[in-house]
């Protein structure tokens, strides 16, 4: 019996020394478990505070970039308020020649420099038809070309730079022309020695006047319908544009709110 129970506890014993060298892995391979875990754990973290960052930055992009937006939408609609103008400036410019031309005025060009003969047959043939888009924006860089001499101008003309007063001068002046010429066609016919030919003279003066007076008027209703047809284009582009400028910003702000359109757009 003692040898059995000798056996049995050798054996126990045996079996108790395997399982303490397997506790003693299993605890070591806990700890390199539970050191993995902290490390993994340590970076999670890490990358928790990286993305917030990240996310901070984002953020600080995004409201940079519509404050951006803002100021383009702006920029631009100061640009097309600009470009409206400078169109309206350059139909004014056309009707003044146009006008000079039906009237047959001599402009005061820069000396050493010839009228632009194309510039001549444009003004011509805009008289007679209504020019497309592309052929006045032809017709506007033609008289941009133009080397007129504003030397003429008085100084203190040349100096002008308020529009108000540049227009009430450029109406006292037209009051002064429209004088002249009123003036002009009452003074009366010279007296002629020989009397046989003051009757054709006279005949002739109120032939030429007469003529004057209809090509006058007809000047007049061209420049009417010229100046009629240049308001309507000139009032549906300021609507074209006012309406785009009405609903860019509603459309934007829309967008911005919308957090899809947001994601995307960054």
């Amino acid at each position: 019996n003692v040898k059995r129970w000798e056996e049995t506890v050798s054996v126990e014993r045996t079996e108790m020394d395997k399982c303490k060298k397997q506790e003693k892995k299993i605890k070591e391979e806990m700890e390199q478990e539970e050191k993995k875990k902290t490390e993994v754990e340590s970076r999670v973290g890490e990358l928790k505070y990286r993305a917030e960052m990240l996310d901070g930055e984002l953020g600080e992009i995004r409201r940079r970039l519509v404050n951006k937006q803002r100021d383009i939408q702006k920029l631009q609609k100061d640009l097309n308020q600009a470009e409206a103008k400078l169109e309206s400036r350059r139909a004014e410019r056309h009707s003044l020649l146009q006008a000079a031309k039906m009237e047959d005025l001599d402009l005061p060009l820069k000396q050493g420099c010839d009228p632009i003969p194309e510039l001549n047959s444009q003004l011509t043939d805009s008289e007679n038809m209504d020019p497309s888009t592309e052929e006045m924006v032809h017709i506007y860089e033609l008289e941009a070309r133009l080397p007129i001499d504003f030397k003429h101008l008085d100084k203190p003309l040349r100096q002008m730079t308020d529009e108000k007063e540049v227009n009430r001068k450029a109406e006292e002046m037209q009051n002064q022309v429209d004088s002249m010429l009123n003036s002009l066609a009452r003074i009366q016919a010279p007296n002629l020695r020989a009397g046989d030919k003051l009757g054709s003279v006279e005949e002739r003066l109120r032939s030429t006047e007469a003529e004057f007076e209809d090509t006058r008027r007809r000047a007049k209703r061209a420049k009417a319908r010229f100046e009629r047809v240049r308001r309507l284009r000139y009032n549906a582009f300021m609507n074209c544009f006012n309406s785009i400028a009405d609903n860019i910003d509603p459309i934007y702000k829309s967008l911005s709110r919308n957090p899809g359109a947001q994601v995307g757009f960054a």
